[in-house]
C-alpha cells in the first residue's frame, strides 16, 4: 500500500484550485463569456513568468 504524505504545499495548491474553479462556476452562472475572459487571463498571467531572468546577457 503507498503512503500518501499530504503536506501544507498541498493543501494550500488544492484550495487554490477549489477557489479557481468557485470563481469560474460563478461567472458562468452570471455571464458565461465573462468566465471565459476573466479566468483565461488569470491562466494567462499565473502561466506566464513574471519578468526577464536575472543574470543574463541577453
Amino acid at each position: 500500500m503507498i503512503k500518501v504524505k499530504i503536506t501544507d504545499e498541498i493543501i494550500r495548491e488544492a484550495c487554490l484550485v477549489a477557489g479557481f474553479l468557485l470563481l469560474a462556476i460563478g461567472l458562468w452562472l452570471i455571464y458565461p463569456p465573462a468566465m471565459f475572459l476573466v479566468c483565461g487571463l488569470l491562466l494567462l498571467w499565473v502561466g506566464f513568468p513574471s519578468g526577464p531572468k536575472k543574470g543574463g546577457n541577453e
